[in-house]
C-alpha cells in the first residue's frame, strides 16, 4: 500500500486538500485496484484510508 502512495499509476482530487492515489496490483487471489486517500493539506500528507477493490472500471478514470 506504500507503494501505490508514494509512486501511484494515477492521482485523482477528490476534493480540495484530498487527494486519492491508486494503482492496479496482483494479489495472489487476482487484480485489484488498490486505492489510498490522502490529505494534503497536512504536513506531512496524512493517509486518511486504504483499501483494495475489484471494481476497477468503476474507479479508474481514462481522463486524468
Amino acid at each position: 500500500m506504500l507503494q501505490v502512495a508514494t509512486e501511484p499509476r494515477q492521482v485523482l482530487s477528490v476534493h480540495p486538500g484530498r487527494i486519492v492515489a491508486q494503482s492496479p496490483v496482483a494479489f495472489a487471489d487476482g487484480m485489484f485496484l488498490v486505492r489510498v486517500f490522502i490529505d494534503m493539506d497536512h504536513s506531512p500528507p496524512t493517509i486518511v484510508t486504504a483499501y483494495r477493490t475489484s471494481k476497477m472500471t468503476k474507479y479508474w478514470s481514462d481522463t486524468e
